[in-house]
C-alpha cells in the first residue's frame, strides 16, 4: 500500500479545512445579511403602519379644529400656530371619545440622524387666557419614526384651489390657513397628506357655550 492510497496528505487536509472555514464564513455572512434585511423590512413596515396611524390622528383632529381665540392688546387672535416642524390648535373631541370638552393639541416633527420622529402632546384647553398654554406642561408621546424628512406647510387664501402657494410657517393670527400639508422627501413612500381646515375667519370671540372662554377680559 502506498502513502497516497493510505489517506489524505497533511497539505490536503489543511486545504480542505481552509475551504470549509471559508464556506462557513460565507454562510454566516449570508445569514447575517438576510437577518439584517429582514430587520430592515420589519422596521420599514412598522414605520409605515405607525405613520398611517399618526396621519389619521392628525387629519381627524385638524378636521375638528375650532376657532378658539384669546384676547390681546391688539385684539383677539386665533389659537392656532404652525411652522414646518410642528403646529398647535384647539379641537373638539369626537363623539366616541371618552374625554369630552376642548383639547389643545401639538404635533411636532423632530429630525434626528436621518429620521423624523412625529410626536404629539395634548391637554385640556385653558378656559381663560391662552387656550394653548396647558400644552407647556403636557408630556410628549411618540407616534411614528420614519426614514427621511417630514415637514408641514400651510395653504393661504390665494391657493385655496389646492395648487398653492404653500407657506412654511403660518404667521397670520387672525385668519386660519385653508389647509395643512404633511409631506415627506420621498413622496413615493409617504404620499402627501392634505387636510382642509374648517375654522372660520376671525370675526369675534369663540362662543363660551363651546366650553371655553376664548376672549377673557
Amino acid at each position: 500500500m502506498t502513502a497516497r492510497s493510505a489517506g489524505f496528505t497533511l497539505l490536503e487536509v489543511l486545504v480542505a479545512l481552509s475551504l470549509l472555514a471559508l464556506l462557513g464564513l460565507a454562510l454566516l455572512g449570508l445569514v447575517r445579511t438576510t437577518a439584517g434585511l429582514s430587520a430592515d423590512l420589519r422596521d420599514r413596515f412598522e414605520s409605515a403602519a405607525d405613520l398611517r396611524t399618526a396621519r389619521s390622528l392628525l387629519a381627524e383632529r385638524l378636521a375638528r379644529a375650532l376657532p378658539l381665540r384669546r384676547a390681546t392688546e391688539a385684539g383677539p387672535v386665533l389659537a392656532f400656530s404652525g411652522g414646518p416642524d410642528g403646529l398647535r390648535f384647539v379641537a373638539a373631541e369626537p363623539p366616541y371619545a371618552r374625554s369630552k370638552g376642548l383639547l389643545a393639541w401639538e404635533f411636532a416633527l423632530t429630525p434626528r440622524a436621518g429620521e423624523t420622529f412625529l410626536e404629539v402632546r395634548v391637554a385640556p384647553a385653558a378656559r381663560a387666557g391662552d387656550p394653548l398654554r396647558p400644552l407647556e406642561a403636557a408630556p410628549w408621546r411618540r407616534l411614528a419614526r420614519v426614514t427621511g424628512r417630514l415637514r408641514l406647510a400651510y395653504l393661504s387664501e390665494a391657493g385655496a384651489g389646492g395648487n398653492g402657494p404653500w407657506a412654511a410657517e403660518w404667521r397670520d393670527r387672525t385668519v386660519p390657513p385653508r389647509a395643512v400639508l404633511l409631506v415627506g422627501d420621498d413622496a413615493a413612500d409617504w404620499p402627501p397628506l392634505v387636510v382642509p381646515l374648517r375654522i372660520p375667519e376671525l370675526g369675534g370671540c369663540a362662543d363660551e357655550a363651546a366650553g371655553a372662554s376664548a376672549c377673557p377680559s
